[in-house]
């Protein structure tokens, strides 16, 4: 995320910066209103790519911190995984929830994109 932002900051047009100078821009007046502002749709976008790897994330520490005592994602898509039979069904439901929920955590950050931060 760090090396995202960097380029993103990287990649703001340099005629800003120097515009913001000539009329006598401080380093804060820059960086707040020059540099956030035209890094900002793609910091976006790299949350965004951030957000879809979280949930791969999310689902290895559950697989990993599964157990009887801990129920969660990751024990009932363990346990069935090596039931199989009957739990398979329950393991591609908990698949598809998931990836309901990550496509529709995408769609949200894509309208919150489009709707504040189009330019």
């Amino acid at each position: 995320m760090i090396i995202l932002v960097k380029n993103a900051v990287a990649n703001v047009n340099e005629e800003y910066v120097r515009v913001a100078l000539d009329i006598g821009a401080n380093r804060w007046q820059i960086i707040r209103r020059v540099l956030l502002p035209g890094a900002l749709p793609q910091i976006w976008d790299a949350v965004a790519v951030c957000l879809g790897i979280m949930w791969t994330y999310i689902i290895l520490a559950e697989i990993i911190n599964s157990s009887e005592a801990n129920l969660g994602v990751g024990y009932l898509l363990q346990t069935g995984a090596r039931l199989g039979g009957n739990s398979s069904g329950k393991v591609f439901g908990m698949l598809i929830v998931v990836a309901l929920i990550s496509t529709l955590t995408d769609y949200a950050m894509q309208l919150i994109r489009r709707r504040f931060i189009n330019w």
